[in-house]
């Protein structure tokens, strides 16, 4: 797949290059418990795998693909239907046909297709682009209703789970949503111009302009076979072009009531009605900072780098298939990155020198109160730092909304924390010393941004390095995000009491990380299990 040249998907349901993609089923994922992986390989209260590891996390703020939708991934270089969470997802009567079918001449139908992969734009531009099939009826002959290609705050709840707008397309009201343009048939969308195009706010369905009808309908000819279609946003000025089969038919213009920011994702949606109806399809989809023709291919979808895809060179990414947490080829909801590697629990390093590993949630967690907690459960052996062991590990929190934040493991410092993208704040189980700048054997809090102590390391009693007697030691971090402060209670003695720090600002919405390092002589095996974040303990 090529996020960066392109996706391309030819005028059937096959993609050029040999990549196809088919439609039918749905998937419908539940892991509301939690993930477990412990004792067997089995789904019961939450998901066990072998080795006594665990995964539990609070999934409330929603994963799995949405009933009533369908994803689709690479997978082997081809375009296929996925049954985890893909980059693109269907909702509605979509389905994949001649291009992306959202509509099939049927009454009563909606149907969407989601790009779930951000861009961000680098300058005041965003250029949307499409190229589309609406047939065979004009709004005198019975046809309708329209589509509508809209803009989505990947921000917001629910944006690429939820569609649940209103109005004659689906687009009023839809999670997410910010402004769309509107290709009307019926004239529902344009409040009784048909044939018309126009801009139109999705939070409370007022048009930004008025209705401009477009010259020789909006129902495509034969001969043509797709429309090309142009959209134009300045962001920074508030204006919008739309140009359609080569024609502008909105020129600059200024709407209110609406900040477009920076970062968005680009969907389409159709409607029909009964006794209007139309078989409507999207094809060459493309979201970019500046307007450029390009050639090849049926179906594009141009992002920035930082917004590539897929599981990134060294990393292993883990999801649910078939009831068992198992290795991917596409995006999965844990990620580990260098030496880390399924084995006793989650090992992050093996006992080698100048080794770091990472374990990264990357299902978002959204405190609905002002408490984050964090938990898990940790072996580091067999060394203390008089007899060379090290260096440590770092239980830390990640701000999903930075750019590459769970694809980038480029930190610094003696455990990979420090300078980690999207990293905030760690709490540092430290056997060398290194993390906690000359004590051994310690706790502390550290700021990712720029490695500065938040508090005076503390050295744990009985050292940090695990006995054999009690296998898996607990750790437990409570964050107050509202009066920045935290507790590290660890082996039930709490370590860390009411710790104020200042010069972070947690977010709701965070995902959660472990990271651990060796250097060359000061080695130890470090293993993770029963990774949690919730909202109280």
């Amino acid at each position: 797949m090529k996020v960066g040249g392109g996706l391309n998907m030819s005028g059937g349901a096959s993609m050029g290059g040999g990549m196809s993609g088919g439609g039918g089923g749905k998937a419908d994922m539940k892991l509301g418990g939690g993930l477990n992986m412990s004792g067997g390989a089995s789904m019961g209260g939450g998901m066990s795998g072998g080795g006594g590891m665990s995964l539990d996390i609070d999934l409330s703020a929603g994963v799995g693909i949405p009933k009533g939708c369908m994803d689709f991934g690479v997978v082997g270089g081809k375009l296929v239907e996925v049954h985890e969470e893909g980059q693109w997802r269907l909702a509605g009567n979509a389905k994949v046909g001649f291009g992306f079918e959202l509509t099939q001449d049927k009454d009563d139908q909606e149907g969407h297709l989601l790009c779930r992969v951000p861009f961000t734009t680098s300058g005041n531009e965003i250029h949307a682009s499409l190229e589309y099939v609406m047939k065979p009826k004009s709004a005198d002959e019975g046809g309708g209703q329209g589509l509508c290609i809209y803009l989505v705050d990947p921000s917001v709840d629910g944006w690429d789970r939820a569609f649940n707008g209103s109005g004659p397309l689906g687009f009023v009201g839809k999670a997410g949503a910010i402004v769309g343009v509107g290709i009307d048939c019926t004239g529902k969308f344009c409040e009784g111009q048909p044939a018309s195009i126009a801009i139109k706010r999705a939070s409370d369905s007022k048009l930004l302009c008025d209705p401009v009808p477009l010259e020789g309908g909006v129902v495509t000819r034969p001969d043509e076979l797709w429309r090309k279609v142009k959209v134009k946003f300045d962001i920074e000025e508030n204006t919008c072009d739309v140009t359609i089969g080569g024609v502008k038919v909105l020129d600059d213009i200024k709407f209110e009531g609406i900040k477009i920011p920076k970062k968005v994702c680009i969907a389409v949606c159709a409607g029909t009605a009964e006794g209007h109806t139309n078989m409507m399809c999207v094809n060459k989809l493309k979201l970019k900072s500046e307007d450029e023709d390009e050639v090849g291919g049926k179906m594009k979808m141009k992002f920035s780098s930082e917004d590539i895809t897929g599981v990134p060179k060294g990393c292993t990414d883990y999801g649910v298939v078939g009831g068992k947490l198992k290795a991917l080829d596409v995006e999965g909801d844990w990620r580990m990155a260098g030496t880390g590697k399924v084995g006793f629990g989650f090992e992050l390093t093996q006992d080698e020198a100048d080794q770091e590993g990472h374990l990264l949630c990357r299902v978002p967690f959204e405190a609905k109160g002002a408490e984050l907690h964090a938990s898990l459960e940790y072996v580091m052996k067999p060394k203390s730092a008089a007899e060379n062991g090290g260096q440590g590990l770092c239980v830390y929190l990640v701000d999903p909304s930075v750019d590459g934040w769970d694809r980038h493991f480029d930190g610094s410092g003696p455990l990979g924390f420090v300078g980690k993208r999207g990293a905030i704040v760690g709490v540092g189980i430290d056997c060398t010393g290194e993390f906690c700048e000359g004590q051994p054997a310690s706790i502390a809090i550290k700021r990712a941004s720029d490695s500065k102590l938040l508090c005076t390391p503390v050295p744990l009693e009985g050292g940090v390095v695990t006995r054999p007697d009690e296998l898996w030691r607990k750790v437990k971090v409570k964050f107050d995000i509202e009066e920045n402060k935290c507790d590290v209670t660890i082996g039930g003695v709490k370590v860390l009491d009411d710790i104020k720090f200042e010069g972070i600002k947690i977010p709701k919405r965070v995902c959660i990380g472990v990271c651990a390092g060796t250097t060359d002589g000061k080695t130890n095996m470090m293993c993770v299990n029963k990774l949690k974040i919730r909202g109280e303990d």
